[in-house]
């Protein structure tokens, strides 16, 4: 299969990693600097459609794969730069793959220091663009592995051989500043802290349960629906990393 074949030198794929830049900046309506603010499922497809042009002949739009494809973002994934989702093609559902980035990483990643570089792909990402564009080639891989193998995985060798070769990665995986990663760097809070929050004038006391977009805070109420062993009862409340206090030692 012409997809496997392809081999880029590391010259090669940043020259054309710089006239993809140059040209996204040309045709998007919204993206005009490197941190953009706004942007569309569109943009997803523009820069899907400049790598098929510049690494890849124009493969898929020649071969039907584009016209099969859909392109969005989404705000719920907080931990996956992007998705690759596969389909059964239908007469209902015309659409073969959905190729799904997260706005929340993408934008979160470079959201207070535009100096900050992020560890992408094994790039020293600098910006949202670089960040969008290395998250694209990392599902552009398992779009081909799928269409070679009807199967795709960023932990075999195989998808790391083509990443690789292609792109010039040497990481696998999306490193993006999760709610995690800024929970710890930005507000030194993590998975079991105690804290205190004020909730509809109220103060409450309680430990952290889990950590995406918000903190999930266990706090203590004698009329909570949730008991543990000890016969403590909780409430359980969402709320913002920076409105959480830290407590140094759990209450006694």
């Amino acid at each position: 299969m012409k997809l496997l074949n392809y081999k880029y030198t590391n010259e090669e794929i940043e020259q054309r990693f710089d006239k993809i830049r140059q040209q996204v900046f040309i045709q998007s309506k919204q993206i005009k600097t490197e941190n953009f603010s706004v942007v569309s499922n569109d943009d997803i497809k523009l820069i899907f459609n400049l790598y098929d042009t510049h690494f890849f002949d124009n493969y898929f739009k020649e071969n039907e794969v584009t016209s099969k494809m859909a392109f969005d973002w989404s705000k719920k994934m907080t931990s996956a730069g992007g998705k690759l989702m596969y389909y059964k093609v239908t007469k209902q559902n015309p659409v073969q793959f959905r190729m799904r980035i997260s706005a929340y990483l993408i934008f979160n990643s470079f959201k207070n220091d535009s100096a900050k570089t992020v560890n992408l792909a094994g790039f020293q990402t600098k910006n949202r663009l670089e960040a969008l564009m290395h998250v694209i080639e990392h599902e552009i891989i398992h779009l081909v592995e799928f269409l070679a193998f009807g199967d795709s995985s960023c932990r075999k060798d195989n998808f790391k051989k083509l990443a690789n070769h292609i792109f010039g990665h040497t990481a696998f995986t999306h490193q993006l500043l999760t709610g995690r990663m800024e929970a710890l760097k930005e507000y030194d809070l993590k998975v079991g802290d105690w804290v205190n929050f004020s909730f509809d004038g109220k103060e409450y006391t309680g430990f952290i349960h889990r950590i995406t977009k918000r903190a999930t805070v266990m706090a203590l109420d004698k009329n909570g629906e949730y008991k543990d062993n000890k016969g403590n009862r909780f409430k359980k409340y969402y709320i913002l990393l920076k409105y959480l206090k830290k407590l140094e030692s759990k209450p006694v």
